[in-house]
């Protein structure tokens, strides 16, 4: 089995042969380890940061002017220097 199937809990339970609680059960139990590792790692947060600068850097290139394009990548720059950090 795998996460992409899309399958219901019901259909999880047959499949395992356990009850649909059960597999609830695990799958809440699963998804509360998810955050409290996150939540010690920050990787959301990261991937987040990660994002907006890439999201700077394209309305940079789109507006097309040299000074903001440079701007936003020395501004880029500093910003995954802190996050490798």
């Amino acid at each position: 089995m795998s996460a992409d199937e899309d399958m219901s809990l019901s259909e999880i339970a047959e499949q395992e042969g356990i009850s649909r609680q059960a597999v609830r059960d695990c799958l809440a139990k699963a998804a509360s380890q998810l955050k409290d590792m996150d939540s010690k790692l920050g990787l959301v947060e990261h991937d987040r940061k990660l994002r907006a600068v890439a999201e700077e850097l394209g309305m940079a290139l789109e507006s097309g002017s040299a000074e903001g394009i440079k701007s936003a990548v020395e501004k880029a720059l500093r910003d995954i220097g802190e996050l490798i950090r």
